[in-house]
């Protein structure tokens, strides 16, 4: 506990807990630099006399938030690195899910459209509705496409991963006689354990394939 002001402070030794007392607000401003808080709640409470606004005016000065700064050109510098590693003609994707990692989805997704990446990849629908919103134009796939996000993946011309013939055959039955080759992205199984399609599943998927126009 702080106390402010002569009357509390004559008191100081009617407090079983740790203590500082100063004799006026201006005193404890002063003294202010050299007080340490950390992971604590503070409540300021007195008479207007005391003018505790300048104390509450310095303790929110002192609270601070971290910053990260990304600087583009470097990102583009890094695109361009390793872009110059792969052979003409292989396509980039970029992964922009989770707003971009903390980063700035239409930020980084705007830089990326300007050099010319080829794809955008995100986990949700609603990552890709929100990036057409703000203007992105590009190919976007979406890596968790879920049933009920269906119309809005059409609707906002965003790309699925299929990972499974459930959700193959569900896309497929939602898409209507109208549309055909509409773009999908196959996820296959290759040794990480995760989503995609095995192995065992490769006839099965070929065979749906092969019976759709879609």
């Amino acid at each position: 506990m702080i106390g402010v002001g002569s009357h509390i402070s004559a008191a100081a030794n009617l407090f079983d807990m740790e203590t500082s007392f100063f004799e006026s607000t201006t005193a404890f401003i002063e003294s202010f630099p050299s007080l340490h808080f950390s992971n604590e709640t503070i409540l300021v409470k007195g008479a207007r006399r005391f003018e505790f606004a300048r104390i509450s005016k310095l303790i929110t000065q002192k609270i601070h938030d971290t910053v990260l700064e990304i600087d583009l050109n470097a990102l583009a510098g890094n695109l361009q690195f390793y872009r110059n590693k792969i052979q003409h003609g292989v396509k980039v994707m970029a992964m922009v899910k989770a707003f971009s990692y903390g980063s700035g989805s239409f930020e980084i997704a705007n830089l990326l459209q300007y050099h010319k990446v080829d794809y955008l990849a995100v986990a949700y629908t609603d990552e890709g509705v929100a990036l057409r919103k703000g203007g992105i134009s590009m190919p976007i796939m979406v890596m968790s496409p879920e049933p009920s996000a269906f119309d809005a993946i059409v609707k906002h011309k965003l790309e699925p991963e299929i990972y499974n013939l459930d959700i193959l055959k569900e896309f497929i039955g939602f898409l209507n006689e109208n549309v055909e080759g509409y773009p999908v992205h196959l996820k296959i199984e290759t040794g990480m354990h995760r989503l995609g399609f095995e192995e065992s599943e490769l006839s099965d998927l070929l065979e749906q394939l092969n019976g759709t126009k879609k």
